[in-house]
């Protein structure tokens, strides 16, 4: 081993190193480098014992003298063994580590249902280890674990999809979620669940956000919802074949029945007061603030000829086929004077509207379509739409002031469409069926009656932010009476509607 003195004194000694050894120069001057030329391990400039500049090991390390010296102390380390105890996990090797030097950090170990937390100097674990401390003994590190509870997917998330960047984490860790929506599509909705259906955590996120959220000490399925750019979610279809009832107790979908009901896209909002006021006017009082005035509220005073004349001059305004056809015509501006009372001259032609189920444009739904939505394609026995929790979906005369709220403010249900119970009433294209008229029957199809002569009502589900809890919002709640029907030239502040389109074949 060689030890070089540079500056004004050159000097330097070749020597075979001991444990232990001191080297001796004559008068070394202040500002001298001491240089050694070999691996050593601790490097002391002074009387022996008198430490005033240290070096980790290396091939050429050095230090600069800074106080007139005539000796050097010189000791050699041995190596240190650095064992990791995984405890049960996945073996992790030992390292061997010069001494005065850092032990590396190896990758985490793995353990079945558990998250590696660190290493720890203590079998207690209550100390964690520094990686950046020097080792100058063997030392034993120790692997803490604690429960992993599990992160997973909805089996049926459409239109999209959803990454975690972990399957499993510890409680109190951050769990990321980036949205991926097919193309044409963006998030709409998103709710964490645990085992028994509960909402850990609800939020509405912009298109491509990612999203984080703190792990709960129990295992969560991650639920999500896309939808088109303006707005709509798909339902698809399916059969109810009358063989059995749905819970809670449908007066639409019962015994002997047979409906089959196409896919088609459904608004996850009911028709705002700006999106009305593109295409409408209100035939009678406007929106107000004491009842909930706003682009985003929901639009109300209209009546169910209003919504016709809506979904169809929204359907030409975007190149679309319009639904419905007033006496042989589908442009609203044809239908002539809008009818105010039953005995307005054109009442019967208005009231006698046909609706082409195959068009591509805007439409109210058929009351099997709102229902069989309303209960995420009959696949939920909530009582109300997306919950048992009627605070936590709706507005309703418990919490909404008397009035209407913005949409889109509750939880959505399972299909990610809001406001399904609640805040105003939505209009269907059905003719009501008040009691002492019969109610539906096994023979009704899919599109409602077609007997639409005067007197009779039209069809709205939901409830308002006027009604009460329990069974007046309860998901399945129609009554066949004028209570829950609404007349064809008839408005109210309760009441407005959401549309829907068909999807061709």
């Amino acid at each position: 081993m060689t030890i070089s003195l540079e500056g004004e004194y050159n000097a330097s000694q070749t020597v075979t190193f001991a444990d232990e050894m001191t080297v001796t120069f004559d008068d070394i001057p202040v500002g001298t480098k001491v240089r050694v030329l070999a691996r050593i391990y601790v490097l002391e400039v002074g009387t022996s014992g008198s430490t005033e500049n240290v070096l980790a090991s290396g091939e050429s390390d050095e230090v600069v003298v800074k106080k007139g010296k005539n000796e050097m102390t010189l000791w050699l380390g041995p190596p240190h063994t650095v064992t990791f105890t995984s405890d049960d996990g996945v073996e992790i090797n030992s390292q061997t580590v010069d001494y005065g030097k850092k032990a590396v950090r190896p990758a985490d170990p793995t353990l079945d249902g558990k998250v590696f937390v660190g290493w720890y100097v203590d079998a207690d674990c209550t100390s964690e280890f520094d990686f950046s401390t020097a080792i100058t003994e063997d030392t034993t590190l120790y692997a803490k674990w604690v429960t992993a509870y599990q992160v997973g997917m909805a089996s049926e998330i459409r239109n999209g999809s959803v990454i975690a960047d972990k399957t499993s984490a510890a409680a109190g860790a951050t769990v990321m979620l980036t949205f991926k929506p097919s193309e044409g599509f963006e998030l709409n909705s998103l709710s964490i669940k645990d085992a028994d259906d509960r909402k850990i955590d609800t939020r509405v996120v912009t298109a491509g956000e990612k999203y984080t959220f703190t792990m709960p000490a129990v295992n969560v399925t991650v639920f999500a919802t896309f939808m088109t750019h303006d707005g709509f979610v798909k339902v698809n279809g399916g059969r109810f074949d009358g063989t059995y009832t749905l819970t809670p107790e449908s007066s639409v979908f019962i015994s002997g029945r047979d409906l089959t009901i196409p896919d088609f896209y459904m608004c996850t909002h009911e028709v705002t007061q700006k999106e009305y006021e593109t295409y409408c006017t209100y035939r009678s009082d406007r929106p107000t603030d004491t009842y909930g005035k706003g682009d985003n509220y929901p639009a109300y005073n209209v009546s169910w000829f209003n919504a016709l004349v809506y979904c169809n001059k929204r359907s030409i305004a975007e190149d679309l086929d319009p639904c419905y056809t007033i006496d042989g015509k589908t442009n609203p501006d044809e239908w002539g004077n809008f009818p105010t009372s039953t005995s307005a001259e054109n009442y019967s032609a208005w009231q006698a509207a046909e609706c082409d189920w195959t068009a591509s444009g805007y439409r109210l739904p058929m009351e099997v379509e709102w229902e069989y939505a309303a209960r995420n394609e009959n696949k939920d026995s909530y009582n109300y739409s997306g919950s048992d929790n009627l605070d936590e979906v709706a507005w309703c005369k418990d919490n909404s002031d008397d009035k209407a709220h913005e949409v889109r403010q509750k939880a959505p249900n399972g299909l990610g469409i809001y406001d399904m119970t609640g805040n105003v009433w939505e209009m269907c294209w059905d003719v009501g069926y008040p009691v002492a008229d019969g109610q539906i029957t096994t023979t009704t199809p899919v599109t409602g009656n077609s007997n639409r002569n005067s007197g009779r009502e039209i069809v709205r589900r939901g409830e308002g932010w006027n009604n009460s809890t329990n069974d007046d919002c309860y998901v399945g709640g129609r009554s066949e009476s004028s209570y829950t029907a609404f007349t064809w030239s008839g408005t109210k502040n309760t009441v407005g509607f959401r549309v829907v389109r068909s999807i061709s074949e």
